[in-house]
């Protein structure tokens, strides 16, 4: 039974804005405290991300006992609650999936003046399921692609710098869970693991898109990690995958750096 050490934690309270460092995550079936509980959309409702918009790259945000305190360029810093439960209401769009939400004005004119085009700022108000192809009928998801909990690997970026002209950081991938230990790209055989102690199912590996090419830092566009993944990771299916989806089944329970990774299955 492999075993790996929790290295570093993430969460993104704004879906596709820049995250924030932590040293311990409080997890639910939604995923983490915090973890994309808000998401931008245009006037149509439809999620809008580092994809079409790089820029909100440069959006910060930052944690202080249960305020989400975000700083967009050129405006004044805002505070946000971790959800809203009132407000002006309106239904969003991620990845097919309708929920309803409720929508930050102030926000929203801010997002929209930065972006120069209009946008509103959201936080879910109804339930998201997991895909059942993947998940239980339990499964929930906040505003995150798919899935809740992300996990990557140090040896695999290792690997992946090691053929890079100019490496690059863990930050490009948005994980939540970093881990050390094992070989390069070992978590894509995991159909189990115990995070703390706690059971989570590893239902899929992550395959990813053009957000890995933007610079966390600086919101530029270019070619890598996704150039040189392609050569050497490109699977049959024509999709190239870096790290792998967690679904938690333990029920409410707090992760630290330093927790244990424990392998119970494989999908050999």
């Amino acid at each position: 039974m492999s075993e790996f050490s929790i290295r570093r934690l993430f969460v993104y309270p704004i879906k596709s804005c820049r995250g924030v460092e932590v040293s311990s995550l409080q997890i639910s079936r939604e995923g983490p405290r915090f973890d994309r509980r808000w998401m931008v959309v245009d006037e149509s409702g439809e999620f809008v991300t580092q994809r079409t918009e790089a820029r909100l790259a440069l959006v910060k945000t930052e944690l202080e006992k249960g305020i989400i305190h975000v700083q967009i360029p050129g405006s004044v810093p805002l505070s946000l609650p971790e959800k809203l439960g009132m407000g002006d209401a309106k239904e969003v769009k991620v990845w097919g999936d309708s929920v309803d939400a409720f929508v930050s004005r102030d926000a929203s004119v801010a997002l929209s003046d930065f972006l120069q085009k209009s946008v509103y700022l959201v936080s879910k108000s109804s339930e998201r399921a997991v895909d059942q192809r993947y998940g239980t009928t339990d499964d929930r998801v906040s505003f995150a692609d798919a899935f809740p909990i992300l996990v990557t690997s140090q040896a695999s970026l290792a690997d992946l710098n090691d053929r890079l002209d100019a490496p690059i950081t863990m930050e490009r991938f948005r994980p939540n869970v970093v881990i050390d230990g094992g070989e390069a790209f070992e978590e894509e055989g995991w159909s189990r693991v115990t995070l703390g102690g706690v059971p989570y199912a590893a239902p899929k590996r992550c395959d990813r898109c053009v957000v890995t090419t933007i610079d966390p830092l600086t919101a530029e566009k270019g070619k890598e990690p996704l150039r040189t993944l392609a050569k050497y990771r490109r699977q049959e299916d024509g999709r190239v995958y870096f790290g792998m989806n967690l679904l938690p089944r333990g029920g409410e329970h707090e992760l630290y750096v330093g927790d244990r990774l424990c392998v119970v299955g494989t999908n050999a």
